[in-house]
């Protein structure tokens, strides 16, 4: 598969994700192409994406690591065990962070993923938080839907707004999340301090924004215990708030 190299960014995070074979011959090609996506990073974090990098020789670890040498924030999507053995094999003194799926994506760049998003006002019933919150989700009547993982933007005693991440593009994704088969979808939100919530809400609207995907959710079902959760982490985050607005 010929080798490519495309750049994306969600919120101040820059995906660049690598398809096909890095060997031989291709290698030059592959490392102006990364040359190019490095290029205005500004100091801004960016995750290199080797998820469908097919194989990879000496020579393509050798263009990798000539242009990622010179970025201090930079981690790296896993790729094949294959792929990731030979990587690690030949990083020499080069450390990388890295990530094994869009959970840890999530997990350690968190509000950077959400800078520069857009979220629908309109639709707010009250006013929301605003959080990075990881959360895990599914739909489907007969429960055999994707799990998707996504960062819950803003929150309120009533809901939540999802910011969908993923490791394909955008177009990639809505192949196969479709927003339009989306009514309802069963959740678990991670909170501060270890905690989580479960349940099942109805999607009230989603929006598409440049490379994200966004899904405004209002509870419809959770148990007793992680009602008094949810309720007490969503006031706690109010009153938070108010203290700092004070402070000012």
């Amino acid at each position: 598969m010929i080798p490519q190299v495309i750049k994306r960014k969600i919120g101040k995070v820059s995906i660049i994700d690598m398809n096909g074979s890095v060997t031989g011959l291709w290698t030059s090609r592959i490392s102006a192409q990364l040359e190019r996506a490095f290029q205005h990073l500004d100091g801004n974090p960016a995750v290199l994406n080797l998820r469908h990098v097919t194989d990879v020789d000496t020579l393509g670890l050798k263009s990798i690591f000539q242009v990622t040498s010179s970025h201090e924030n930079l981690s790296i999507l896993s790729g094949s065990r294959e792929v990731m053995d030979f990587f690690k094999c030949y990083s020499g003194n080069q450390s990388f962070q890295i990530l094994k799926d869009e959970e840890d994506l999530v997990n350690v760049y968190g509000s950077a993923l959400l800078e520069g998003s857009a979220v629908d006002d309109e639709h707010r019933g009250s006013i929301r938080l605003q959080t990075a919150l990881p959360v895990k989700f599914s739909y489907g009547y007969d429960l055999t839907g994707k799990e998707c993982v996504g960062i819950v933007s803003n929150i309120n005693e009533k809901g939540f707004y999802i910011e969908y991440i993923d490791i394909l593009s955008v177009e990639a994704s809505l192949t196969e999340l479709n927003p339009y088969d989306i009514q309802t979808l069963d959740f678990t939100l991670s909170l501060s301090g270890g905690k989580s919530v479960s349940g099942s809400g109805k999607v009230l609207h989603w929006q598409l924004s440049q490379d994200q995907f966004g899904i405004g959710v209002i509870i419809e079902e959770m148990n007793e215990e992680d009602v008094k959760r949810f309720s007490e982490f969503v006031k706690l985050q109010q009153e938070s708030m108010i203290y700092h607005q004070k402070g000012r």
